[in-house]
C-alpha cells in the first residue's frame, strides 16, 4: 500500500490541502471540474456512519445533483458491507434516479467501472466525492476520475460512530503524511 500511495502522492496531497466542505459542494462546481456524473460515498458524506439513508444535508445534495445531472448519473459507492442490502433497497425505493453500487471495496476500480458501464460515461467525466483519501479518492486518482476530497462541517453521529469514522480516516491521513515525509513530497 505504501508504494501505491507513493506513486500518487502529489495528487493525494493536493486533495488533502484543498478539501471541499460537503455543505458548500454544488453541482456547478462539479460541472466546472468536468463532471457529467457523480459517485458519492455514503458514510461521512451523505450521512453518519451506518445510517440507512442520507440526512438533511445529504438529501439536499442528492436533490441538487439529480436535478443537475439527471437520472442514471448519480451513484452511491460505500465500503460499508453491513449496510449494503438495506441501503440498496432504500435508494431503489426512495431515490430511483440514484444508483447504489454493491461492488468490491474502494479503492478497487470495480465500482467505478460499473458506474462507467451504467452511466455511459468515461471515468474522466465522473467526479468521486469521498472523505476517504485511500478509498474513493485513491480510486479516482488511479483511474482517471475527478477526485473531490470532501468533509462535513456538521454531522450528527454518536460518539462511537465519530470514533470509528475518525479512526478510519485518521489512519488514511497518517499513511499519506508518512509517505509524503518519506518521499519529501509537499502539498501544492
Amino acid at each position: 500500500m505504501l508504494l501505491r500511495i507513493a506513486r500518487r502522492i502529489d495528487p493525494l496531497l493536493s486533495q488533502l490541502a484543498h478539501p471541499t466542505m460537503v455543505e458548500e459542494l454544488t453541482p456547478q462546481s462539479l460541472v466546472e471540474a468536468g463532471a457529467e456524473g457523480v459517485i458519492l460515498d455514503h458514510d461521512g458524506i451523505l450521512s453518519a456512519m451506518g445510517a440507512e439513508g442520507p440526512d438533511d444535508t445529504g438529501r439536499a445534495l442528492l436533490e441538487a445533483l439529480v436535478a443537475r445531472f439527471g437520472h442514471g448519473k448519480i451513484y452511491i459507492l460505500s465500503n460499508s458491507v453491513s449496510a449494503r442490502s438495506a441501503r440498496f433497497d432504500f435508494y431503489r425505493g426512495q431515490w430511483p434516479g440514484v444508483g447504489y453500487i454493491m461492488a468490491a471495496r474502494k479503492p478497487s476500480a470495480a465500482g467505478l467501472r460499473q458506474v462507467e458501464s451504467l452511466s455511459g460515461l468515461p471515468a474522466s467525466k465522473i467526479a468521486v466525492v469521498d472523505d476517504g483519501v485511500l478509498t474513493g479518492i485513491l480510486m479516482a486518482v488511479e483511474n482517471g476520475a475527478i477526485p473531490v476530497y470532501a468533509l462535513r462541517r456538521e454531522l450528527r453521529e454518536s460518539a462511537t460512530e465519530r470514533f470509528f469514522r475518525r479512526l478510519t480516516t485518521g489512519v488514511q491521513l497518517a499513511l499519506v503524511r508518512l509517505v509524503a515525509a518519506m518521499t519529501g513530497a509537499r502539498a501544492k
